[in-house]
């Protein structure tokens, strides 16, 4: 996966407006905020350049959206915590960091993932993939699974809070759509969420797959509107 490569293939994606990618390789700690070096200050040197490649890419995202630079601080929890009037998540993969950020009038949450674009253990089958979930195909599309639930994970967890596993989602490839099903852990959710479906974009470029949520307000209905449409 070269990272050149993905910030060019995501120009050409056409997303909503007021949403904006941000693409970085590994960044040298001394380009932190104080306020975000804290977070790895104790960390070993590679997790230090991932999470400045991450705070790289989420500026370089907000410059997009044309806003000046700003500070992403980490929570107790280890989340993002994004500047006032924006929302946005955050991914690593083989040296390459990836943000998607949003104006916060454009939508709630956002969650993205991104994976090298290669088949992931079949050992790891059942544990990713639901019942209703497995297919022909199911084996082959394992990868695109697992980022898809990833992506919607992120995009729930400023919402909910709530940690649960990839059993508390169900999602169909197929349609590009995912939703929760009810396990111990996701009975935790508020019941809203769970009468939700959500719509997962997905593109195989450069290398990767890329995964990405939009959590619309509670006005824009049950599903996220203007979404990108998935291509493979």
């Amino acid at each position: 996966m070269r990272t050149e490569a993905l910030a060019t293939a995501l120009d050409r994606i056409a997303l909503p407006d007021g949403i904006a990618f941000g693409v970085s390789g590994p960044t040298d700690p001394a380009s932190l905020w104080p306020e975000e070096a804290s977070a790895v200050a104790r960390a070993v040197p590679g997790r230090r350049t991932e999470f400045a490649g991450g705070r790289a890419a989420a500026r370089q995202a907000m410059q997009r959206l044309g806003l000046p630079p700003a500070a992403v601080p980490s929570g107790t929890d280890r989340a993002p915590i994004w500047p006032a009037g924006l929302v946005g998540s955050l991914t690593h993969a083989e040296g390459t960091c990836l943000a998607v950020l949003a104006r916060s009038a454009t939508c709630l949450s956002l969650g993205v993932d991104l994976e090298r674009d290669q088949p992931l253990d079949p050992a790891l089958h059942d544990e990713i993939t639901r019942p209703e979930e497995v297919s022909a195909s199911s084996r082959r599309d394992l990868r695109l699974r697992f980022s898809a639930k990833e992506a919607v994970y992120k995009a729930l967890y400023p919402q909910t809070r709530v940690l649960f596993g990839f059993d508390g989602l169900s999602v169909d490839l197929q349609r590009g759509r995912a939703a929760l099903v009810r396990t111990p852990e996701t009975a935790a959710i508020p019941d809203i969420w769970h009468a939700q479906t959500f719509d997962v974009a997905q593109w195989r470029v450069a290398g990767a797959i890329v995964s990405l949520v939009m959590l619309p307000h509670p006005r824009a209905g049950g599903r996220a509107q203007g979404m990108p449409a998935t291509m493979r």
